[in-house]
């Protein structure tokens, strides 16, 4: 940024001499002067000055385009990002309420089975539920604990693929 502005000051300055050469060319000529004298640079140096600094804000104008272009890819990537990361915590969500409803349901059966059980009512319909929904509260884990998983490998898979790209080009 220091840059831009020391460039931007060299501009003006430059722009300020065009512009006092500018008058003094304007201005009538009442007689020529016999004796040469030295009243700064002529027109074709300032000319040429004037050029170089089109250039050079042609170059800085470049600069800023390319800047702005890597800045809007940028965001707009973070905002897809962004998007994904909604979206896998929607879905974390989704997961953790059904293991919540799963864990419930198999506290209660297991509850029932426990007062069966202890009334010496052992009833095989009571264990195939307890079962049921053991079965399903660690089949809702896994689900779940895969679904996080892969989304942990996801967020690292851009770091390794980087870090393998380094180091195949070093």
């Amino acid at each position: 940024m220091m840059d831009i502005t020391e460039l931007q000051r060299r501009i003006t300055a430059a722009l300020d001499r065009i512009g006092a050469g500018v008058d003094v060319l304007e201005r009538p000529v009442a007689a020529p002067d016999p004796a040469p004298q030295d009243d700064g640079p002529s027109a074709a140096e300032v000319q040429a000055e004037l050029e170089a600094e089109r250039e050079l804000t042609a170059q800085l104008e470049e600069r800023v385009r390319a800047i702005k272009a890597r800045q809007d890819g940028r965001v707009t990537q973070l905002e897809n990002d962004l998007e994904t990361a909604r979206r896998v915590v929607a879905e974390l969500e989704e997961d953790r309420a059904r293991l919540k409803r799963v864990n419930a349901a198999l506290r209660e059966t297991s509850q029932a089975l426990r007062e069966a059980n202890a009334a010496g009512l052992a009833d095989a319909d009571l264990v195939n539920g307890a079962l049921r929904g053991e079965l399903e509260a660690l089949t809702a884990a896994r689900d779940s604990d895969r679904a996080e998983m892969e989304q942990i490998l996801g967020a690292l898979a851009p770091l390794v693929d980087g870090g393998e790209e380094r180091g195949a080009n070093a």
